[in-house]
């Protein structure tokens, strides 16, 4: 880890992005990140799947949301985090599967 605030994965997702210019924030539809935060010029804008489990008393067999999200890279600890889980069941994917930080369980 290069830095112990920026897990490896990310670190490179940044690396290879290129910051937000004024010509692409004007094409922007919506200009705020999925948390609610603006995106501002300058920034590296990052796309993640955001999993979502939705709640099946029906079988064993637990049902997924996948959301694509944009967010900020410094929302990765406060928002968001990786979800090892979905992950590891695609290893080689461009994209990351991120979920929600679980709050109580930071406590």
């Amino acid at each position: 880890m290069i830095n112990e605030m920026i897990p490896d994965w990310l670190f490179d997702m940044v690396k290879k992005s290129i910051p937000l210019d004024h010509d692409r924030h004007k094409k922007l539809g919506n200009k705020k990140y999925t948390s609610g935060q603006k995106i501002e010029i300058g920034d590296v804008v990052l796309t993640g799947l955001l999993v979502e489990p939705i709640d099946s008393e029906e079988n064993d067999i637990p049902n997924i949301n996948l959301k694509i999200i944009l967010f900020h890279p410094n929302e990765i600890g406060t928002f968001y985090e990786k979800d090892e889980k979905y992950s590891r069941l695609t290893p080689h994917s461009k994209i990351p599967y991120l979920k929600f930080i679980d709050k109580k369980d930071k406590m």
